[in-house]
């Protein structure tokens, strides 16, 4: 998969490769695993196909809040 480097511009993170994929995979699960954060997969509805990634990061069970980030959708399905 192909993401290109210009989508993941601002992002804190690299994407260009499986490797950096897997990183950001692992990274979000071992933040669900410590209750600090929850990715969420986007599918296109037609294909099924894996399109994208939103989380709810920083999580703050002692204040209830918590941040909506780390959003990318593939090119192909922007706009």
């Amino acid at each position: 998969m192909s993401l290109g480097c210009e989508l993941f511009r601002f992002f804190p993170f690299r994407m260009e490769s499986p490797d950096d994929v897997r990183g950001y995979i692992e990274a979000a699960l071992r933040q669900q695993a410590l209750g600090t954060g929850l990715p969420f997969a986007t599918r296109d509805r037609v294909s099924g196909a894996l399109v994208g990634s939103t989380s709810y990061l920083a999580v703050d069970h002692g204040h209830r809040r918590l941040e909506i980030g780390a959003t990318w959708l593939a090119p192909k399905w922007q706009r």
